[in-house]
């Protein structure tokens, strides 16, 4: 149980306009380390925020963070029951961003989020993802990719059980499935 609301990981820069820190993602949570593990059993996660920075680097302009408006995750991820709500990542991810490695999300409830790619869920290359018996719908993409983002590049996605993917929006059209552009597995 628990509740984890109304957190935000916002820029602060030095003198020179660099951040101080450049990964500035998991508006709630930040699970580093590909052998970190976070484990979530019922509660909510609701009202955080995740804010990226556009800087200037070697002459080009360069955006960090801002990934993840709940939760970004670089290791394993076992989320069971619960909700994840009205949460923005302003880049990747609005409610959750997993960067490698293995997640499952059970009995889950993803809705009201907000993100730049990806409205709910943000995978990276070569990550396993289960989604069982969960609930995404009603998040917001503001330019592109839906509700579930997989990419072509060694990433699976796997639903099971009674998924609702349904209600998102992509930029200004609904959208009622996933992005799926990697491997995708329908078991339900």
């Amino acid at each position: 149980g628990g509740k984890i609301t109304g957190n935000k990981v916002a820029p602060a820069l030095k003198a020179d306009g660099t951040p101080v820190n450049t990964l500035l993602s998991g508006g709630a949570v930040a699970a580093l380390g590909a052998k970190t593990t976070f484990n979530m059993y019922g509660g909510e996660i609701s009202g955080n925020e995740a804010q990226s920075v556009t800087y200037e680097k070697d002459g080009k302009n360069t955006t960090v963070g801002g990934n993840g408006g709940a939760i970004y995750i670089e290791g394993t991820a076992n989320i069971t029951g619960g909700k994840i709500t009205g949460n923005t990542g302003a880049r990747e991810g609005g409610a959750i961003r997993i960067k490698g490695g293995k997640a499952l999300l059970k009995n889950v409830e993803i809705t009201g989020n907000t993100g730049g790619y990806a409205s709910a869920i943000y995978i990276d290359s070569k990550t396993q993802l289960t989604v069982d018996s969960c609930v995404i719908t009603g998040n917001v993409a503001i330019t592109d990719f839906g509700a579930v983002y997989i990419p072509n590049s060694g990433s699976k996605l796997t639903l099971k059980g009674n998924v609702q993917i349904k209600d998102n929006v992509r930029g200004t059209e609904k959208v009622a499935q996933n992005e799926a552009v990697g491997e995708f597995t329908n078991l339900g």
